[in-house]
C-alpha cells in the first residue's frame, strides 16, 4: 500500500478523527486534519503533516463522530506549503 494510501484507506479516517496517527512520510505525530462539507451526505477530508507537509485529500462520507472537525468549503483554510 502506498503512503498516500495510508491515509485514506477504509478506516483511517475515522481513527484519524478518533486516535490521531503519525505521518506516513516522516512518522511525525503532528498531524491535522479537516473535513469539508459540500452537501449534506458528502466532503473532503484533508490530512496533512505539519512537519514534512506531505498532505492527502479525498472525497468522504463524514465519519460519524462528535468531534469531527467541519468547516463549510468556503471557509476552507489549509497550511501554505503543502505537498498533496
Amino acid at each position: 500500500m502506498s503512503k498516500k494510501n495510508k491515509w485514506v484507506h477504509s478506516g483511517a479516517i475515522a481513527k484519524i478523527v478518533k486516535e490521531g496517527c503519525d505521518c506516513p512520510y516522516c512518522g511525525s505525530a503532528d498531524v491535522d486534519y479537516t473535513y469539508t462539507r459540500f452537501n449534506e451526505k458528502s466532503g473532503g477530508f484533508y490530512a496533512w503533516c505539519n512537519d514534512c507537509k506531505h498532505a492527502v485529500h479525498a472525497r468522504a462520507i463524514p465519519p460519524e463522530d462528535p468531534n469531527l472537525k467541519v468547516v463549510d468549503f468556503k471557509d476552507l483554510s489549509l497550511p501554505e506549503g503543502l505537498k498533496f
